[in-house]
């Protein structure tokens, strides 16, 4: 029973996948151009400088690997951009009268419906981008500089982006739950994600126009916008 209820969730996600193939198609050329192919110029471009110049590189290599695996801010858009386009896309149904009408007729319970379009979500950007990181590792490795790299940087490269995408995500499909279509979803998502970065920005110009002698300091305006949405989390850290 256990084997063939686990059987049945994967068949959900897998029919899921394979109804939006081409989201995963676009997922997938997309982190090839964005994760593959830039490391692959860039470590190229670093050992034809090097060679010529006949000096060690290994600050520089180092500094720079961790800045494309680590701290890739091209990565955290993508990521961002991936996860709302994610949530848009695999709940669109909940906007849709007769889609809804007809997954509700499905001898399927809505909640089991709901995780399996929930995890196809997860699975059409996560698989490759887990795939294309390991072909980094691999790429890294085929031009001799895995040495430079540490367990920290290759662990935070891999599991930082996964971890802001579940939780952009979530609040994405979030808000498909709470509104009725699909424009209203979108707003719901700025809303959710800005409007304390807003409401910080308001509370500074206003208290810097009309009281002269306000000063906030940095670090602490810096700590309540770091912590004030998760986009801006993702982008700061």
């Amino acid at each position: 029973m256990i084997l063939k209820n686990c059987c049945s969730e994967l068949g959900l996600i897998f029919q899921a996948v394979k109804n939006r193939i081409w989201f995963l198609c676009f997922t997938t050329v997309l982190f090839f151009f964005s994760q593959a192919v830039p490391l692959t110029l860039m470590l190229q471009r670093y050992h034809m400088l090097y060679e010529k110049k006949n000096l060690s590189f290994v600050s520089d290599v180092t500094s720079s690997l961790e800045q494309l695996l680590s701290y890739n801010v091209l990565t955290a858009m993508i990521m961002i951009g991936l996860a709302v386009l994610c949530g848009l896309i695999f709940f669109r149904y909940l906007h849709n009268k007769q889609k809804v009408d007809f997954y509700h007729c499905l001898p399927v319970s809505r909640g089991r419906f709901y995780l399996a379009q929930y995890f196809a979500g997860v699975a059409t950007v996560i698989l490759p981008y887990i795939f294309f990181y390991l072909i980094s590792l691999l790429i890294i490795a085929m031009f001799g500089d895995f040495r430079y790299l540490t367990s920290a940087m290759i662990w935070s490269g891999l599991l930082r982006p996964i971890v802001y995408f579940l939780l952009v995500y979530s609040f994405t499909v979030l808000a498909a739950i709470l509104t009725g279509n699909t424009l209203v979803q979108i707003c719901t998502v700025v809303y959710l994600f800005f409007i304390f970065p807003l409401i910080l920005l308001l509370v500074y110009l206003i208290m810097s126009s009309f009281y002269a002698t306000f000063m906030m300091a940095g670090a602490i305006w810096d700590q309540l916008l770091f912590w004030s949405s998760p986009v801006i989390h993702y982008l700061m850290v």
